[in-house]
């Protein structure tokens, strides 16, 4: 307030005023814009977290049926090499 009030005109007082408004204005924009970034961004955060956790799951269950495939070959070979034993 102390720019407004140093002005030496009425003139000059309504100017400054009218600058004040404007920055007062553009800087509510860049705050409502900061906070809409914000929200985005702990959404995306939430969003990717999950698919973390999505991506962890899929990953033991993958692990886990590379292990019962491998332990189903296993088998296949012990059993062949029986048979080819006992012929």
């Amino acid at each position: 307030m102390e720019y407004v009030f140093g002005a030496e005109s009425v003139t000059e007082m309504v100017y400054r005023l009218s600058v004040v408004e404007q920055l007062t204005e553009y800087n509510q924009k860049v705050m409502n814009e900061l906070d809409e970034l914000i929200k985005t961004n702990k959404a995306k955060s939430a969003e990717l977290a999950t698919k973390k956790e999505e991506l962890k799951s899929l990953k033991a269950k993958l692990e886990s049926e590379k292990k019962k495939e491998l332990m189903l070959i296993l088998n296949l070979l012990e059993n062949l090499c029986h048979q080819f034993k006992n012929s």
